[in-house]
């Protein structure tokens, strides 16, 4: 059995002066320190402290990009985050749904390999957030190397090392592709229904269910002699041209077809309105 009969020892202090442990030498006869043991021991525990504190920032650092990966990882959004050579360090589920497969492996490819379709307004502006500059589009077509066009909304950002040295690139990112065809094929009916009202010989108009006219063909003025933005005016404005005796009748027919319209569209939870054409006789 051993039996220590002297010990020295010295704490082991952090850069900001907290206590990370003790370094301590121990003796099996009784000895006194000298001068140069207790530097000797001073130094053994600054070289510990630096071990210590490097292996506590790896950790912390190691908890950090696990962290960050989770986020991205299952992010509702397409989110990647590139090195300053652009390649992939981190890209969420969303990203590869919407561009590539979520089965692909693209970390520590560059993106230009994965996306060799990239167009050079986008390289640029990869380069001009690599040197600080945040840049963005809300409707931009991405043309992919089937030939297919993709709409995107997208914006890059450059992410830090440090306060001062730019580690690489974040890309958040959107596809907006069914939206943009939503709209066109929008303005497609809209040009549609432009073109039979202008040349429609009956009036058509529609009313909101207090009223209020929304629409009225061109016919109006043609067969009742007055603007379309008298009516649009004065949705009652038009009442002028029928005859007093006529009045009460014709308000009822048009409430009554209003109200049909409307319980009809109201049982398949749409919002209200009354078309009518009117022709005369």
């Amino acid at each position: 059995m051993l039996f220590r009969s002297a010990c020295w020892s010295v704490p082991i202090f952090s850069k900001t002066q907290n206590v990370l442990g003790t370094f301590a030498i121990y003796l099996t006869h009784p000895s006194k320190p000298e001068s140069g043991d207790i530097e000797e021991l001073s130094q053994a525990a600054n070289l510990s402290s630096i071990a210590i504190e490097q292996r506590q920032a790896e950790a912390a650092l190691r908890i950090r990009e696990t962290q960050l990966r989770l986020f991205i990882d299952y992010a509702p959004a397409a989110i990647a985050m590139f090195d300053r050579d652009l390649r992939f360090l981190a890209v969420s589920r969303r990203w590869l749904m919407e561009y590539l497969d979520v089965s692909q492996e693209v970390i520590g490819r560059g993106i230009y390999e994965v996306f060799p379709e990239i167009p050079d307004r986008w390289k640029a502006s990869h380069q001009r957030s690599l040197a600080g500059a945040v840049e963005r589009a809300e409707e931009d077509p991405f043309e992919r190397a089937n030939g297919k066009v993709q709409w995107v909304r997208w914006e890059i950002r450059p992410w830090y090392e440090s306060s001062d040295k730019i580690g690489g690139i974040i890309v958040f990112s959107e596809d907006i592709t069914k939206r943009k065809e939503g709209q066109k094929a929008l303005a497609e009916s809209q040009e549609r229904f432009s073109e039979l009202a202008q040349n429609i010989s009956e009036v058509f108009w529609m009313i909101d269910p207090d009223g209020k006219v929304l629409y009225v063909s061109p016919a109006y003025k043609k067969i009742w002699g007055r603007s379309c933005e008298s009516v649009y005016a004065d949705s009652h404005s038009w009442l002028a041209a029928i005859h007093p005796d006529d009045q009460a009748s014709v308000l009822k027919g048009i409430r009554v077809r209003s109200e049909e319209h409307t319980s009809e569209l109201q049982s398949h939870s749409f919002i209200s309105y009354a078309v009518f054409c009117l022709k005369k006789k």
